[in-house]
C-alpha cells in the first residue's frame, strides 16, 4: 500500500486483502483475524486504519471503510480490537454513529482480546453519548457480560461512572431481563455503594428492596465515615432544624456533627459562596447514605435473630481471631463512622454492651482510636454508663489505661503545630477521667500501672520531641520579640517632624490627634513585644520532665505568638501613621497606596495561617 499525507487528507491505495487461502471462521462472537496473518494486509490496513482512528483522523478511516465495508468485521489489533471497539474509546459520536451504518447487530456483539463488547468499554469511560448510539443500534448488549461476568451496568459503577449507571440501569428495565441473577443485581448494588453512587443504590433498593440484605453493603457504609458527615451548622440550628421532638442522645450526634466539622472562618466572599456550594452538594451525598442505611436497618428487622446476628457479626477476616458478635459494629467504630454507630444502637440498643476478644465495648475503642463522637454517645447513656466504665479487658486496663495507650491507626500522626498534639492527648485524658470514680484513677492493670503512670509512660517520648521543637521556636520567638521592642522603643524618640528647637523640646506635631495615635500605637508594639519576652522566659523556667508531663507548656508559646503578631502589627499601623504626618499637607497618595500594601500582605498571612494550618488541629478538637 502506497501512502502519502497531504495538508488535510490522508490518501491511501487499499490493496484487496490475499484470499488465496480459506481461512477458519472464528467463534461467532469473536472477530476475523485474517488481516492480522498475512503480513502485507495488517501493514496495508491495520495499521494506517487503527492510526487514522486514534489520531481522530476519521476522513482517512472513512475513505479506507468507504471502499472495504466488511473490515467492521475485523481485527485490526493484536489484541482482538475491531474498528468499532477503538472508534468507542474515542470522543467522536459522530463516527461511532457512522460505523452503525456499517455494522450489523451480530457485529456490536463481537468481544475483543479481553472478552470485552463495545458497551463494556464505553461503561468504562463514561461516554453516554456513546452507550445510547450502540444501544439504539442492539438493545441486546445491556445484557451481554464480559469475560469475567460483569455486565456492562456493573463495569460502569466500579469504575464509578455516574451517568452512565443511571442510564443503563434505566435501559436494562431496572436489571428484571432474563440474563440478571441475583448475584449480579447485588454485585451492581455493591459496586454502587463502593463508588459513593448512592443515589442510584437508593433506587436500586427501593425498587428490589431483597438487595437491602446484603452483608458486604453494610461493611462498606461501615467504613464510609465522611459519606455520613453533613455540612457544618451551629449546633443550636442544627437542632431547630431538625424540630422540637429531639432528644438528648439527638443533641449529642448534633454537638459531635459540629465539633467534628468545625473549620476555618467562613470567607464572605465570592471564594466563600464556592465552598458553600460545594458542601451543598457533600449534604445530599450525607443524606442519601444516611438514607440508605436506614432502609436497610428497616429491611434487616424482618429476618429472623440469627440471620440478624450472622449480618451484624460480619464476614470473619480469618478462621482464628475475632470471633465476637458484633464485628461489623466494631468496624464502624475504628473508622469513627458515628451516624453508623448512632442509627445501629437506635435500631439494636443491646449492641452498645457487646464486647469484643478483648473485652473491649465500642466505647473502649472509641477511646483508644481517639472518636470523640462515639464516646459522647456514652455521655448519654445513663444506664450503661456504669457498667462500661468499670470495665477490664484482658490485661486488667480499665477505660483510662486506653486513654494512655498511643492512639491507635493513623489519628494523631498527621497533627501538627506547636504542642497541639500534647494538648489533644491531654484534654482527652483529662475528659474521660472526669466521668469516672476516684477508685479507678489509681487502679494498676496487669503489669502494675496506673492510667496515669501509663499515659506517661506512652507519652514521654512523643512528648519530648514536642517540646523540643518548642525550644527551638522560643529561641527564635525572643529573638524576633526582642527586635520589635527595640525597634518600637527607639521609634518613640524619632518623633515624625522633629522637635521644637524652644524651651520646651516637644514634638512639632504633637498637639495634634493623629499624633497621639502614633504615641499609642508605639506603646503597645512596645508592651506586646516586651510580654512575649515575659512568656517565652516563663516557659524556658518550667520543667518540661518527670512529673510535668501532665501540665500543657505550649500555651506559652502560642501566647507568645499571638502578642508578637499583634505587637508586628501594632508597629506597621505606627509606621503608617507616622507618614499620615508627615504627609498630611501634600502627596497624600503615598501613604494611602502603602497602607493599600500593608493591607494586602496581612490578608496573605490570614489565609496562609487560618485556611491551611489550623484544618489539620481542628479536625480533630475534643
Amino acid at each position: 500500500m502506497n501512502a502519502s499525507t497531504g495538508n488535510q487528507h490522508h490518501q491511501i491505495n487499499i490493496v484487496n486483502a490475499s484470499h488465496s487461502q480459506p481461512s477458519q471462521l472464528p467463534p461467532s462472537n469473536l472477530p476475523r483475524r485474517d488481516l492480522l496473518d498475512g503480513g502485507e494486509d495488517f501493514n496495508a490496513i491495520c495499521v494506517p486504519l487503527y492510526k487514522a482512528i486514534t489520531t481522530n483522523n476519521f476522513e482517512a478511516a472513512k475513505l479506507i471503510l468507504d471502499k472495504r465495508p466488511e473490515l467492521v468485521q475485523f481485527s485490526i489489533t493484536e489484541s482482538g480490537e475491531t474498528i468499532i471497539h477503538a472508534a468507542v474509546l474515542g470522543k467522536s459520536c459522530l463516527f461511532v454513529k457512522y460505523l452503525m451504518s456499517l455494522m450489523t447487530k451480530e457485529g456490536l456483539k463481537l468481544l475483543n482480546g479481553n472478552g470485552e463488547t463495545t458497551l463494556c468499554l464505553v461503561a468504562r469511560t463514561g461516554n453516554v453519548e456513546i452507550a445510547k448510539t450502540l444501544v439504539e443500534k442492539n438493545e441486546g448488549l445491556i445484557d451481554i457480560p464480559n469475560s469475567q461476568g460483569k455486565m456492562p451496568l456493573q463495569v460502569a459503577a466500579l469504575y464509578g461512572r455516574h451517568n452512565m449507571v443511571e442510564y443503563l440501569y434505566k435501559s436494562s428495565q431496572q436489571m428484571i431481563g432474563q440474563s440478571w441473577t441475583h448475584q449480579n443485581r447485588s454485585l451492581v448494588f455493591e459496586n454502587c455503594v463502593e463508588a459513593n453512587l448512592f443515589d442510584v443504590a437508593l433506587r436500586i433498593v427501593s425498587d428490589l428492596p431483597e438487595l437491602a440484605i446484603n452483608g458486604s453493603v453494610l461493611r462498606l457504609l461501615a467504613q464510609k465515615t465522611h459519606a455520613f458527615l453533613p455540612i457544618e451548622r451551629n449546633p443550636f440550628q442544627e437542632a431547630n432544624h431538625i424540630g422540637k421532638n429531639l432528644n438528648s442522645f439527638d443533641l449529642y450526634y448534633i454537638l459531635w456533627i459540629h465539633d467534628i466539622r468545625r473549620g476555618p472562618p467562613k470567607l464572605k466572599s465570592f471564594f466563600g459562596f464556592l465552598v458553600y456550594s460545594v458542601i451543598l452538594l457533600h449534604k445530599d451525598k450525607e443524606r442519601e447514605a444516611l438514607l440508605l442505611l436506614r432502609i436497610i436497618l428497616k429491611e434487616i428487622m424482618k429476618l429472623p435473630k440469627a440471620e440478624i446476628d450472622d449480618l451484624i457479626r460480619g464476614p470473619p477476616e480469618d478462621d482464628t481471631k475475632q470471633k465476637y458478635p458484633s464485628r461489623l459494629l466494631f468496624l464502624a467504630v475504628e473508622m469513627g463512622n458515628t451516624a453508623f454507630i448512632v442509627e445501629f444502637i437506635r435500631q439494636y440498643p443491646h449492641l452498645a454492651l457487646e464486647l469484643n476478644d478483648d473485652n473491649h465495648s465500642i466505647f473502649h475503642v472509641a477511646v483508644m482510636h481517639r472518636h470523640v463522637g462515639i464516646y459522647n454517645l456514652l455521655l448519654e447513656k445513663d444506664h450503661i454508663r456504669d457498667l462500661i466504665i468499670t470495665l477490664e479487658d484482658k490485661n486488667g486496663n480499665n477505660i483510662l489505661h486506653l486513654v494512655g495507650e498511643c492512639a491507635k491507626g493513623n489519628r494523631l500522626p498527621n497533627i501538627s503545630g506547636l504542642g497541639m498534639l500534647k494538648d489533644l492527648e491531654l484534654r482527652w485524658f483529662k475528659r474521660v477521667e472526669s466521668i469516672l470514680p476516684g477508685y479507678l484513677y489509681k487502679q494498676k492493670n496487669a503489669i502494675g500501672l496506673t492510667p496515669y503512670e501509663l499515659f506517661v509512660k506512652n507519652h514521654k517520648d512523643i512528648f519530648f520531641e514536642e517540646e523540643k521543637l518548642m525550644n527551638g521556636t522560643a529561641s527564635q520567638l525572643m529573638v524576633v520579640a526582642a527586635l520589635v521592642a527595640t525597634i518600637s522603643f527607639a521609634t518613640i524618640f524619632t518623633f515624625p517632624g522633629g522637635y521644637s528647637q524652644e524651651d520646651t523640646g516637644i514634638p512639632i506635631f504633637l498637639p495634634k490627634t493623629i499624633s497621639k495615635i502614633f504615641i499609642i500605637f508605639d506603646g503597645l508594639s512596645f508592651l506586646l513585644s516586651a510580654t512575649s519576652i515575659l512568656m517565652v522566659i516563663a516557659f524556658i523556667m518550667l520543667d518540661h520532665r518527670g512529673h510535668n508531663v501532665m501540665i500543657s507548656s505550649s500555651l506559652q508559646i502560642r501566647s507568645s505568638i499571638v502578642l508578637v503578631y499583634y505587637s508586628i502589627a501594632s508597629i506597621i499601623i505606627t509606621y503608617l501613621i507616622s507618614l499620615f504626618i508627615l504627609y498630611q499637607s501634600h502627596s497624600q497618595w503615598v501613604p494611602i497606596l502603602i497602607t493599600i500594601f500593608a493591607f494586602m500582605s496581612y490578608m496573605v498571612f490570614a489565609i496562609a495561617i487560618f485556611v491551611v494550618d489550623q484544618l489539620p488541629f481542628k479536625s480533630l478538637s475534643f
